[in-house]
């Protein structure tokens, strides 16, 4: 307890100095030393390995010290770069979102760098009973809020929103409002400069939906009736890592006329069940191809072989139209398909989707609950989400939960439609398209499961 509360107050000192671009050696080692301790044991044993060789490095230096054996300036240099990053891979571990504050000028350099006017990464971290929210711009270094309520009065209105979600009953607004006060609220002043969210959650808020939250008072959206939901007034990007949006945006972009759709619309395997709505999942494959121009594959041509048959061809649009397979699976969320060859499995693995040679740019999971958690604390967005994006995908359109069918249809068709012929970036395509629908259906639990994971943009 006594720890907890230390490192409680190291953290508080050191992050308003660093909100107030106040850095320094000493405060770099200040934070290490505090985070470790917000981090856990394995982390404290970390940082008390990489303290005493940094010691011992320092001494090295003002004393002769003979050639070779343990205590070689060489040597020392080797095992306390070790330490540190079995120290940093220690922090990241607990608090996923601490790359950003690490004492590595690069690391929120290069996210800043990555930044584009009009836009604002809002992460959040659990420490303690504490929630840590991050904001970066383009032109403005990492700032540090505290959330003024405790992470355990979160917890309950958290957990019943997500429940109601899975349910698609409408949200407890007061909850929704509650959620906004907690985590968005601190840092409204930053939003109101800024489009475009890139929302980093720390694992206890992956499943929350941020686009449903809604503030006291409406937002002002230009050319646009106001609106007091967050996900209706700014476009908001999910990314599981910050470190993972610098590398997509690093790498070049690419492009095809190609836009291919997949989904075994009447599942003829026995035990599996048909899609609830067989003619609207029809009529979506068909407004798909109409808009893009691409190609279906359905029926017994829904499956993996038939992507692999296309070979290396980079794909502007795949969409999966089928069911999702959520949190239950170890490797996290999959997807059911038909067969491939000889194989009688339906559920499509994480692992064979990073074997796939073909390199979708966009990637839009019309299927329940691809973006959710395998488990408690686990990182989030694993499973088919992250290897879509190892494979090299911009962006996923994924679900944090159970989703109505008749909306999802929707939503997508509405999406490509403003992506292909809008030319509207994925992010402010969702945007419309939940607007939309929120015109004709207020509750948002048919309109806010869907979010983007990667680069929007």
């Amino acid at each position: 307890a006594a720890g907890a509360q230390e490192g409680t107050e190291k953290w508080n000192d050191v992050l308003t100095a660093m909100s107030a671009g106040r850095r320094s050696p000493a405060g770099d080692a200040l934070l290490l030393r505090s985070m470790a301790i917000a981090a856990g044991p394995r982390a404290v044993a970390a940082y008390r390995r990489y303290a005493d060789l940094s010691a011992k490095r320092a001494m090295s230096r003002k004393i002769t010290v003979g050639n070779g054996g343990d205590s070689s300036p060489e040597l020392l240099a080797k095992s306390e770069a070790e330490a540190r990053l079995e120290l940093y891979a220690a922090i990241r571990s607990a608090l996923p979102n601490a790359a950003i504050l690490l004492p590595e000028a690069a690391s929120a350099a290069s996210i800043q760098g990555a930044l584009r006017p009009g836009e604002i990464v809002l992460a959040n971290m659990v420490v303690g009973d504490r929630v840590a929210i991050i904001t970066i711009t383009h032109d403005s270094p990492p700032t540090v809020t505290w959330s003024t309520i405790a992470y355990h009065d979160i917890v309950e209105p958290l957990h019943g929103v997500e429940a109601r979600f899975d349910e698609l009953l409408s949200p407890d607004e007061e909850a929704l409002r509650f959620l906004y006060t907690a985590l968005v609220a601190p840092v409204q002043a930053q939003l109101g400069k800024s489009g475009r969210i890139i929302w980093s959650p720390d694992p206890a808020f992956a499943r929350l939906p941020v686009a449903a939250l809604r503030a006291s008072s409406p937002f002002a959206v230009p050319d646009e009736p106001a609106t007091d939901f967050l996900g209706l007034a700014h476009s908001i990007t999910f990314v599981p890592s910050l470190s993972a949006m610098v590398s997509e945006r690093s790498a070049p972009p690419t492009d095809s006329p190609l836009s291919v759709a997949i989904g075994d619309i009447d599942f003829k395997q026995p035990g599996f069940p048909k899609l609830p709505e067989t003619v609207l999942a029809r009529r979506t494959m068909d407004r798909f191809v109409a808009l893009t121009g691409g190609t279906a594959l359905t029926g017994d041509r829904a499956n993996l072989k038939s992507l692999q048959d296309l070979g290396d061809r980079p794909i502007k649009l795949l969409m999966f139209y089928t069911h999702g397979v959520g949190a239950q699976e170890p490797e996290g969320p999959a997807l059911f398909l038909m067969p491939s060859g000889p194989s009688p499995s339906t559920v499509v693995k994480p692992a064979e989707i990073m074997a796939l040679r073909v390199r979708p740019r966009f990637v839009l999971l019309a299927a329940c609950s691809t973006g959710a958690s395998a488990r408690a604390g686990a990182p989030p967005f694993g499973g088919v989400v992250r290897s879509f994006l190892v494979l090299g995908s911009r962006a996923v359109l994924a679900s944090q939960g159970r989703v109505d069918e008749a909306a999802t249809a929707e939503l997508t068709s509405a999406i490509v439609e403003d992506m292909v012929h809008g030319n509207a970036s994925p992010a402010e395509a969702l945007r419309h398209a939940q607007r939309r629908l929120y015109g004709t259906s207020p509750n948002p639990a048919l309109w806010a499961q869907l979010v983007w994971v990667g680069d929007g943009d």
